[in-house]
């Protein structure tokens, strides 16, 4: 019988608070919502009240920043 658990779990652990993104990213959550309200920030799903980012969405607008010299 499949265990229903892990995949709820998985899910889970992929949308992340946006404390937790900040912690990602090694930025403050004020850059965050800067960054937001500019619409030049990371992707986010709205639950209701409550901000969610995919770790994916987040390590992509990462990616997207990198500079090469």
């Amino acid at each position: 019988m499949p265990n229903s658990i892990a995949p709820t779990a998985t899910v889970a652990a992929e949308f992340l608070t946006r404390k937790q993104a900040s912690r990602l990213l090694n930025i403050s959550e004020a850059w965050i919502r800067s960054m937001e309200r500019a619409g030049t920030g990371p992707q986010r799903i709205r639950f209701g009240k409550c901000v969610r980012y995919s770790r994916t969405s987040l390590l992509e607008f990462a990616h997207a920043r990198l500079v090469r010299n």
